[in-house]
């Protein structure tokens, strides 16, 4: 028998294989991962106020679906 970890670790491995490949994963009655590029940009650090040039980059998006977002705000409802 196989454990919670390694079908999790499965799962997530189909996922970034269809991100590499499609650059969008829906999971039904969940959400879809989607791979957005992020164009260069000035940033600035808090702490010193030095400006630093931030690279251009990929970033995953998450959007839930409806009906986790139901049942997120039926469970703070509560």
């Amino acid at each position: 028998m196989r454990s919670a970890g390694c079908i999790v670790n499965d799962i997530i491995d189909i996922i970034v294989d269809g991100l590499k490949t499609n650059g969008y994963v829906k999971i039904h009655n969940f959400g879809s991962f989607k791979v957005t590029r992020k164009k260069s940009r000035i940033g600035r650090n808090p702490k010193t106020l030095e400006t630093v040039m931030i690279s251009e980059r990929n970033v995953l998006k998450f959007k839930p679906s409806k009906s986790i977002l139901e049942y997120i705000n039926k469970i703070n409802d509560n």
